[in-house]
């Protein structure tokens, strides 16, 4: 996928559940492999939704691609 599909196709792909409270939390968001970032952009602000105190993103490989 370019960057551009990803990005569209992840807008609106996280989310935290009703109840679930993250309020103040601090919250390790780990990521397998690093492609064009779009999870590390769009999963914490779910999260900064869900008042998460402090997201710190953990990334175990970076995969190179062509645009």
């Amino acid at each position: 996928m370019t960057r551009q599909h990803r990005k569209r196709t992840l807008r609106d792909a996280f989310a935290v559940g009703r109840g679930c409270d993250f309020s103040g939390a601090l919250v390790l968001l780990i990521d397998d492999v690093l492609t064009t970032g779009t999870t590390c952009d769009t999963a914490p602000r779910a999260l900064e939704k869900a008042r998460a105190g402090q997201i710190n993103v953990l990334v175990a490989a970076r995969a190179y691609q062509d645009d």
